[in-house]
């Protein structure tokens, strides 16, 4: 798949991950460059995670999520 640089900023100079916009026929429509300190994941998989390992996540409140 071919993706213009000017679409997705930064995507020539990252060797990270990108998100990537498609339309419905499959051209692109808009991307970004994941930082760092970003993931993606499903919030099922992340509470099965936090469940396994016991770890908890709260928000500013702090109320349990």
């Amino acid at each position: 798949m071919f993706i213009q640089d000017e679409m997705i900023k930064g995507l020539t100079e990252s060797t990270r991950p990108i998100i990537i916009y498609r339309y419905s026929d499959g051209t692109i429509q808009k991307g970004f460059v994941l930082r760092s300190d970003e993931f993606v994941a499903s919030i099922a998989t992340v509470r099965e995670i936090c469940q396994a390992t016991g770890l908890q996540i709260v928000d500013k409140q702090p109320n349990h999520l």
